[in-house]
């Protein structure tokens, strides 16, 4: 679905297919020119989903994962932190997303770290971003693997597409 609109039916299908096999979709976007800005979202609609969409930038590039992503699930703990030590092994690429809208001011992110040592795991969940909130913690999904992900952009207003600069 490379270089299909957001608003195609075929990718509205698409995305509620994922949702029904997986109970939740997990996408991310990438911004245009935003010097590989990217942020990984959940959401457990789709009517969730296009609003959200609905609300970024046309040439944004919004990739969808058909599988399950992102399985340690919890509230930032020592238990949560010794789960995720023990299920990603060292060496390994993983991310963290903090699940909780950030606001500081006018701006509003999900936090995310990547990295892929078990020290810096730990650290990143102890931080404060992260420790007590509700965070997404797993190998980082291979969003470049087309046979895993789909993907489309969001169109200027009068429906034209553009790729962006990632």
């Amino acid at each position: 679905m490379q270089n299909v609109s957001t608003s195609n039916p075929k990718f509205a299908e698409k995305v509620a297919n994922v949702l029904r096999l997986n109970g939740e979709i997990v996408a991310v976007f990438r911004f245009d020119r935003s010097a590989g800005g990217r942020s990984y979202e959940f959401f457990n609609s789709c009517e969730g989903f296009f609003q959200r969409i609905a609300d970024l930038p046309p040439k944004t590039s919004v990739i969808i994962f058909e599988k399950a992503q992102f399985p340690i699930r919890g509230v930032t703990d020592n238990s949560l932190i010794e789960q995720a030590k023990s299920e990603i092994p060292e060496g390994t690429d993983w991310a963290i997303v903090r699940t909780t809208l950030l606001t500081m001011g006018s701006q509003s992110w999900f936090h995310v770290f990547e990295d892929s040592s078990h020290l810096e795991l730990e650290n990143e969940l102890r931080d404060e971003y992260c420790w007590g909130h509700p965070v997404a913690v797993g190998v980082e999904p291979d969003w470049h693997d087309l046979e895993s992900t789909f993907s489309a952009l969001i169109p200027h207003e009068d429906g034209r597409i553009e790729q962006g600069i990632y």
